[in-house]
């Protein structure tokens, strides 16, 4: 039953919205935008879009209002952004029935930005004295520009009045803002155009009518021509009366022509007085105005010349009837030389209707007079939008009102799409929402979670499986577990080949089992073959395999025969050399003592000792051998050592006396 009268109240709602609806010429341009508020009461229907869905019912239980906490708060808000900027012309708001005590002293505020509730223009403060002067169902006449509507609550201590609420609730049952986007009006759909004679393209959004006319216009759609003898041919909105008129020219619209004999034809817009002199001849009664006022100095202004131009027209020059300047110095604009905004940069504006070219960072709009959204990077937003060009860290949007998701790395995220540049270690996934494996060394891939890296002793895309137990420190490599380095007596890929029981300490190389060093008697690549059994200390080559030293005699003492014959041989030759000395020297000694011979007798005897020598040249060593162990036996004769030799080896005495 419950659930039946809701959806007849919800029905009631809708028709009750589009009667009303119909009632007026612009739009609800609240309804179902994007809404919030300070704080939430425990339902879960009474949240802050209640408040902009088209139903007008004002009980709780037909879930149609918001609430928001109502123990404890003593400020409170609700606020609607309508997207763009809108030309408002009034806001009702229906709030909850009986509920005076909470609504009273609620104010209303139109504004640019979010940086806090109170900012902006405030269009009204409920100041009623009595409960029963709040009114529950109330339009306000809102006639600005903006893109937020803040309804606003306080509670002070001591409060305004003892029949407040203590806290600041809010309870909005529907909040209706009729305007139309800028450049907009009527029909209830907002669908017709500012006309184009409408300065900056703004209009009313009720009737259409201009809220400012571009120069020489005038009229509620300034679609009137202002007079062409106005000075600069501009006029007043509104009536179309002439700031100043052109010479020869006065009245209202310089209709009428000043008397004949002012000088060079000027005379006062509103009475006609001439401003110069008369002329010589006509200095009578026809003419008895003509001289009343004379020309002002540069300077000053008024029918005695006695107030002086504003400082800011250009060369302190201004119309002598009403003070406004001609032409203004740069940084001023309009006809009274009104500064330009703070906002314009330098500040240079348009000298006619003060448009800033740029803004200043931190502004916005054609006079750079509203603010960017506070989150906007380095303050610098769209001139004409107001969205901002970049947002700071930790925000996103088009006014960076958004804040990214805590597990975006550095807090930092797209400003259109919201997703995060980069996740905080351990996360992945578009919006980095999922945990990397458990094995992963920090990080893993943002699309996959593949780990970038394992932690010691896993392998695998994403570090699940565990590295061998051969693999040395636990470490193995992450694509396919091959080990970076086996532990001792091992070697292969993944270390599960032991290496060569007769390798030195049992180490070997791991891509091929080679042993790194041989135990002492063995050689090769893998140390499998004995070294040879003659080697000393038992050590051989690891490559050659041959003896690094020597092998020594087996049993001290031994007689070797080799070894005793290369000592005697070695004997005989050195005792052959000794003789040979011998016999030269005495050869030497005879020839210094004999030298009677003739020459033919000495070249007979060196021919026979060639002779003979050659011929016992192969004996001798065989005639030393046999004789080594004999003892001359002439031992007191001085040639003793010639008697042991051949007697065919003697030589005369005379053999070398011709030499």
């Amino acid at each position: 039953m419950s659930t039946t009268n809701l959806v007849i109240n919800r029905y009631v709602c809708l028709i009750l919205f589009l009667i009303f609806n119909t009632t007026r010429s612009e739009a609800n341009v609240a309804l179902v935008k994007p809404a919030e508020q300070s704080s939430k009461h425990g339902h879960v229907e009474w949240v802050a879009s209640k408040a902009v869905d088209g139903c007008t019912q004002t009980t709780i239980a037909s879930n149609c209002c918001t609430h928001t906490q109502n123990n404890g708060p003593k400020q409170s808000w609700w606020r609607v952004n309508m997207g763009d900027l809108m030309t408002i012309n009034s806001i009702t708001i229906y709030y909850r029935d009986k509920f005076q005590k909470r609504f009273a002293g609620y104010q209303l505020y139109l504004s640019n930005t979010t940086e806090s509730p109170t900012q902006g223009v405030l269009c009204f403060e409920d100041k009623s004295a009595t409960e029963a002067q709040v009114q529950l169902l109330v339009t306000h006449q809102c006639p600005y520009v903006a893109r937020y509507v803040t309804v606003y609550n306080y509670r002070n201590n001591p409060k305004r009045y003892s029949w407040y609420d203590d806290y600041a609730v809010i309870e909005l049952c529907e909040v209706q803002v009729f305007g139309c986007q800028v450049g907009q009006y009527g029909n209830g759909d907002c669908n017709s155009q500012c006309s184009g004679n409408c300065y900056g393209g703004n209009c009313n959004s009720t009737t259409g009518s201009c809220f400012y006319c571009f120069p020489g216009k005038y009229g509620d759609y300034c679609n009137n021509d202002c007079s062409t003898k106005c000075t600069d041919i501009t006029c007043e909105k509104d009536t179309g009366y002439c700031s100043g008129c052109n010479a020869g020219f006065r009245g209202n619209k310089c209709d009428q022509s000043c008397p004949a004999n002012c000088e060079d034809q000027l005379c006062i817009q509103n009475s006609g007085d001439c401003t110069g002199e008369c002329a010589a001849d006509r200095q009578d009664r026809q003419f008895r105005k003509c001289c009343i006022l004379s020309a002002c100095d540069p300077g000053f202004y008024g029918s005695s010349c006695n107030q002086k131009c504003s400082g800011n027209c250009k060369d302190k020059t201004c119309v002598q009837g009403s003070g406004l300047c001609k032409d203004c110095e740069d940084g001023f604009f309009g006809p009274e030389c009104n500064p330009c905004s703070t906002g314009c940069v330098n500040p240079t504006c348009n000298k006619s209707f003060g448009n800033c070219s740029r803004c200043n960072a931190g502004f916005h709009g054609n006079n750079c007079d509203q603010s960017c959204p506070a989150n906007c990077e380095d303050q610098l937003c769209i001139q004409n939008s107001g969205d901002c060009t970049g947002c700071d860290p930790g925000y996103h949007g088009s006014d960076c009102y958004q804040t990214c998701s805590a597990n975006c790395a550095n807090q930092t995220c797209d400003q259109n799409t919201g997703q995060c540049t980069e996740c905080k270690p351990g996360l992945f996934g578009p919006d980095c929402t999922q945990t990397c494996p458990v094995g992963c060394q920090n990080k893993c891939d943002r699309n996959t979670g593949e780990c970038n890296a394992c932690e010691v002793g896993k392998y695998g895309l994403k570090c699940d499986r565990i590295c061998l137990s051969q693999c040395h420190n636990g470490k193995c490599k992450q694509i396919d577990g091959h080990c970076e380095e086996c532990i001792q007596g091992f070697h292969g890929d993944d270390c599960s080949k032991t290496c060569q029981d007769n390798c030195k300490n049992k180490t070997c190389l791991q891509e091929n089992g080679h042993c790194s060093g041989c135990k002492d008697g063995y050689f090769t690549d893998h140390c499998d073959r004995s070294c040879p059994s003659s080697c000393m200390t038992d050590v051989c080559d690891m490559i050659t395999g041959l003896c690094m030293a020597p092998a020594q005699p087996t049993q001290p003492g031994s007689f070797n025969i080799s070894a005793a014959g290369i000592g005697i041989g070695s004997g005989v030759v050195i005792l052959a050399l000794v003789v040979l000395v011998i016999i030269l020297v005495r050869r030497l000694s005879s020839n210094k003592t004999d030298n009677r011979n003739s020459t033919h007798m000495t070249d007979l005897s060196q021919s026979v000792r060639r002779e003979e020598l050659q011929k016992n040249t192969d004996g001798t060593y065989d005639e030393i051998g046999s004789h080594t162990m004999k003892q001359p036996t002439e031992t007191n004769r001085t040639d003793a050592n010639y008697e042991q030799l051949n007697p065919r080896d003697r030589e005369p005495t005379h053999i070398y006396n011709t030499a």
